[in-house]
């Protein structure tokens, strides 16, 4: 008995909602909307210049890309969403890319909501074509705000 209770709390604790998740998030989202791609690869950015290098959204072969909705949350509320929801060992959590709802829509990719984990959405139907797909991948990319972890790089205002 005492293991069913422990499975179901870890149950409960990795997939369960609670209001602040899914719930409260309007859909579809509105073109405002802040977008979270979680960087594991300091090959997805560039520190010194704060900018996202294309590679953070060029989608894989099923043609999708994870984000995650960020509505709502105080900022190390979606550091700890990253942490929690993305970070496997070994790897680290070294930054995120935050675009807008509408800077998708403007690059002709589309979103969808995905479950579990909660918050978690993909970006997909990209362009017909390699080219094209990597010119919506650039767009995105170049519309990016860089945040750097502040856990590893420490809290820097001199950007």
């Amino acid at each position: 008995m005492r293991f069913l209770k422990r499975f179901w709390r870890t149950l409960r604790g990795r997939w369960g909602r609670t209001p602040a998740d899914h719930a409260a998030l309007p859909w579809p989202p509105v073109p405002g909307e802040p977008l979270s791609r979680y960087l594991l690869s300091k090959r997805e950015f560039h520190r010194t210049r704060r900018t996202v290098n294309t590679s953070a959204f060029v989608p894989g072969q099923d043609g999708r890309k994870s984000v995650f909705r960020t509505l709502g949350l105080a900022e190390p509320d979606v550091w700890k969403l990253g942490q929690e929801k993305v970070v496997k060992p070994p790897h680290r959590l070294h930054a995120r890319a935050d675009v807008s709802v509408q800077v998708v829509y403007d690059a002709a990719v589309g979103l969808e909501a995905d479950r579990p984990p909660s918050r978690h959405a993909e970006l997909i139907n990209w362009p017909d074509g390699e080219s094209a797909r990597l010119l919506a991948a650039t767009q995105l990319a170049d519309s990016a705000e860089l945040h750097l972890n502040p856990s590893i790089y420490g809290q820097s205002t001199d950007w």
